[in-house]
């Protein structure tokens, strides 16, 4: 380098430009990305006991009313993704929509009235060979505003 030169040069200036502009999108795409979910409302928690051939799991699902909450288990193609949708029925039961698939193929889909913070069972034998039999137990919480503020 020239030390003569003060500046650095159209392209150098370019190239930082673009390398600083790059940063900050990802460290914001970063940032929203982290957010949980809006409670609003309408959100319910489900805890969730999923057992199928992959074993077992538990998760906590958190989602909007009348939104899609989706858990894969497995790998690759056979890999069983299970469609969660929540519907309020009454002051203290939801309907629990569920969507049971392989690939493109839809497994099951039972639909379940549930009671608010009781433990409910879906249990299903999809086909002959035993791939996609799962058993679910389930509890559904609604937010509310008490939970907001945690």
């Amino acid at each position: 380098m020239n030390l003569n030169q003060f500046y650095p040069s159209t392209a150098r200036r370019i190239a930082g430009l673009a390398f600083v502009a790059a940063l900050s999108y990802a460290g914001t795409y970063s940032a929203w990305a982290a957010q949980t979910p809006p409670v609003g409302d309408k959100s319910y928690e489900i805890l969730l006991n999923l057992t199928d051939r992959f074993g077992p799991s538990t998760s906590v699902l958190r989602v909007p009313e009348k939104q899609e909450a989706v858990v894969k288990h497995g790998e690759g193609d056979k890999a069983l993704v299970y469609k969660f949708l929540v519907e309020q029925v009454d002051a203290k039961s939801v309907r629990v929509k569920l969507v049971a698939l392989q690939g493109q193929t839809e497994l099951s889909h039972p639909r379940l009235l549930v009671e608010l913070g009781q433990p409910a069972t879906i249990e299903t034998s999809a086909d002959q060979d035993h791939d996609g039999d799962f058993k679910i137990v389930l509890s559904v919480t609604r937010l509310d505003s008490a939970t907001k503020a945690k």
